[in-house]
């Protein structure tokens, strides 16, 4: 091989490897399009998860929204006018029953056996204060003994005796048959067969500021139900003849016959910068039982 042969041939080389690179525009362009691509994908993750952020957040407060009113219609819709204890617009109280209960006869001068057929369990309902209603039979007017607890004088054989002999289900545990005493004292008198008995408890709502969340939360009886809800939230009754108030005084919580419960759900994370908070407002009137 000639020298001129080789020198051809080591410069064809060298050229063939100059061509196989990248130029500094080349790498510049590459990079440009990478940081393009990059920045695309972090706005697309940031913007899905934002949308995750707040679909979790709308369906939380809905659940905690229709879970919240779902219990309050339930204990509030069973009452009377009679059992408000008050009556304003961030707070209620009402006389919860916590046991009912039928009179079956007397079976002594100052006794007499009865039969109780609901009893609610696990009601969360503090025993600082608890009382009876009392209403002879075809009478829907109640007497209130409030901070009197029935005396138990028996449960069982006999006073299921007396019950079963007026006809009282032989179905029903033996547990449910009582002997209660006191009630010339704190009655006036003995209640007729027939006659309707209830132990209740107190029972509140209050709307205050949550201890958990940034907002107001639904407390019951002093523990914090559920949260967030939004200022604004509030309670208003609808009294006889239609007029709504936002408060009623005692004298006229008998006149109340419904109530309004405004609740506005709130999602937890509060909203971004870009995306206000989820806010979901609701509203239920709860017609009272006669």
């Amino acid at each position: 091989m000639s020298r001129s042969s080789s020198g051809r041939r080591w410069a064809a080389w060298k050229s063939g490897c100059s061509r196989a690179g990248f130029s500094l525009i080349e790498v510049l362009l590459v990079l440009a399009l990478l940081g393009a691509v990059s920045s695309a994908a972090i706005w697309l993750f940031i913007k899905n998860s934002h949308f995750y952020e707040r679909s979790d957040d709308a369906i939380g407060a809905r659940e905690n929204l229709r879970a919240t009113i779902d219990l309050l219609a339930a204990e509030v819709r069973g009452s009377s006018s009679a059992d408000f204890l008050a009556a304003a617009s961030d707070s209620m109280t009402i006389r919860f029953d916590l046991s009912r209960a039928i009179v079956c006869d007397s079976t002594a001068p100052d006794e007499v056996a009865l039969v109780v057929f609901d009893t609610v369990r696990a009601a969360n309902v503090p025993s600082t204060f608890r009382g009876t209603a009392v209403s002879d039979p075809y009478d829907s007017l109640f007497t209130f003994l409030d901070g009197w607890r029935l005396p138990v004088t028996g449960k069982g054989s006999r006073p299921r005796t007396a019950c079963e002999a007026r006809g009282s289900s032989v179905d029903l545990p033996s547990s449910r048959f009582r002997a209660v005493t006191g009630w010339l004292g704190r009655y006036g008198k003995l209640p007729p067969a027939g006659s309707f008995v209830r132990v209740y408890g107190r029972l509140s709502y209050r709307l205050g500021t949550s201890s958990f969340e940034s907002g107001l939360g639904v407390w019951r009886n002093g523990q914090e139900l559920a949260s967030p809800f939004a200022e604004g939230s509030s309670f208003s009754y609808i009294l006889e003849g239609g007029a709504e108030q936002s408060a009623v005084p005692v004298e006229a919580l008998g006149r109340i016959r419904a109530v309004r419960i405004r609740l506005e759900a709130t999602g937890r994370s509060g909203g971004t910068r870009f995306q206000p908070p989820v806010r979901l407002p609701a509203e239920h009137l709860l017609f009272l039982r006669n």
